[in-house]
């Protein structure tokens, strides 16, 4: 539908008449020129009718292609013609935003590059209805999306029980080897496999456990998901997950070592002031705790891959290494 303007009531004076329909007498019961302007829009009383010729009727009065919507993101800003463009639009462009805060709502921005508060007293009832039911059925489609969003959103947050045969099982191990200054080692292994018992979403996940020396030193349970690192790294679940137990280890049971390492920030107790979290350390290293007994616990934190680990401990004298498998020989 086009726009049509509304006939306005006994405009003899104006010489918008001799465009037929054109302008909404908004009082009909009072004559032009003698309602002191209660009859018409706001600017048109403060601007006139040359105004209202020149910026509003001449631009739109003779158009009669259809309404095309245009979402706001999609237009650009013309310097020359001092306004918002939405290039290959044929018909009128009606500028639409949908804007998502507590609630989704909408609003039209302009008409054919005129405002719509300034155009919309001056349409036709129809014209209106139209852009009006238009509007709120983007409105709706964007709350139905937004819904879907956030229903997926919390269905991939959320840890399940996949059902049987989701996921194939799969699973892997790797071997190192602590080297401590007296040149006394110990051995490392850690072993995963995909969990029949639970996923997140549509991720599945893994069941990671930890042995030194063949002893039992730690379990977690994670999705397949990478993890973002500093920058634009990706970092495997599997690795992450090896770093959480190796570092937890290390701090049950080689805690005189990390209290010889200078540590990032130090906590005392029996004088709290501050905290680590609002100093913006993002590297790793150790987070030492002075309790009131004057007995201290070291914190490793921000470990995300194995070889971080390593390095770390080089500077207690210790060495980190990767074990690989010996290939079996066969005989010929």
């Amino acid at each position: 539908m086009s726009i049509v303007f509304k006939q306005v009531k006994d405009r003899d004076r104006s010489t918008l008449r001799q465009r037929g329909p054109c302008l909404t007498w908004r009082v009909p019961d009072i004559r032009y020129g003698k309602g002191k302007g209660r009859g018409l829009a706001g600017p048109h009383v403060q601007l006139g009718d040359l105004w209202l010729e020149r910026k509003l009727v001449a631009p739109m009065a003779d158009i009669t292609k259809p309404f095309m919507f245009v979402d706001w993101d999609e237009t650009t800003y013309d310097l020359e013609r001092g306004g918002r463009i939405a290039p290959g639009v044929e018909g009128l462009s009606v500028f639409y935003q949908v804007t998502e805060f507590d609630d989704i709502s909408g609003q039209i921005e302009s008409i054919n590059g005129l405002s719509y508060s300034l155009l919309r007293p001056y349409m036709c009832s129809g014209g209106q209805i139209e852009i009006d039911t238009e509007l709120n059925a983007r409105v709706e489609d964007a709350r139905q999306r937004k819904a879907g969003d956030d229903k997926r959103r919390r269905f991939e947050a959320t840890w399940r029980h996949p059902r049987p045969g989701e996921f194939a099982v799969e699973g892997g191990h790797r071997k190192l080897a602590l080297v401590a200054p007296t040149l006394s080692f110990r051995n490392i292994e850690f072993h995963w496999r995909t969990s029949k018992l639970y996923c997140r979403g549509s991720s599945p996940a893994f069941v990671m456990l930890m042995t030194v020396d063949s002893v039992f030193s730690g379990k977690c349970c994670r999705a397949y998901e990478a993890i973002g690192g500093r920058g634009n790294e990706s970092i495997a679940a599997e690795e992450y997950a090896a770093a959480f137990l190796l570092t937890r280890w290390i701090q049950q049971n080689l805690q005189t070592d990390l209290g010889s390492i200078n540590p990032l920030f130090v906590w005392d107790a029996g004088k709290p002031a501050g905290c680590c979290c609002n100093n913006g350390y993002r590297e790793p290293g150790v987070i030492q705790t002075t309790w009131v007994d004057d007995t201290r616990f070291a914190a490793l934190v921000n470990f995300r891959r194995i070889p971080e680990v390593s390095t770390f401990l080089e500077t207690a004298g210790y060495r980190l290494i990767e074990q690989r498998e010996r290939q079996k020989r066969t005989r010929r």
